[in-house]
């Protein structure tokens, strides 16, 4: 349920948005084995904000090879792109739970 808070209020946070998606995905990522409905609710969310409700950081992520100026630290590529590493972790973790859980069933 504290993933899917997290990633609500990501889609109104400007810029910190990104990072408490990421956050809501490591959540998704720790509850994840329980297969429930709201960590679904907070991947799509997530997903959704990264890619469509976030242009401007998405663009600058891919575009920041091209800039003159450079900046110490991460570049925004790898910071967005292990950000939506961590949903697609969530994601395969979902459907693996799921797999073994019908296996173990027939």
């Amino acid at each position: 349920m504290s993933a899917l808070i997290l990633s609500v209020v990501a889609v109104f946070a400007p810029f910190a948005g990104v990072f408490i998606s990421g956050l809501s995905g490591l959540l998704v990522c720790f509850s994840a084995y329980k297969l429930n409905k709201y960590g679904v609710a907070a991947l799509i969310i997530n997903l959704v904000n990264l890619f469509f409700l976030s242009p401007v950081f998405f663009i600058a992520a891919l575009g920041e090879s091209e800039s003159i100026l450079r900046s110490s630290g991460p570049d925004l590529a790898t910071v967005f792109w292990s950000i939506v590493g961590i949903q697609f972790l969530a994601v395969i973790i979902f459907f693996a739970t799921r797999i073994i859980r019908s296996l173990s069933n027939a």
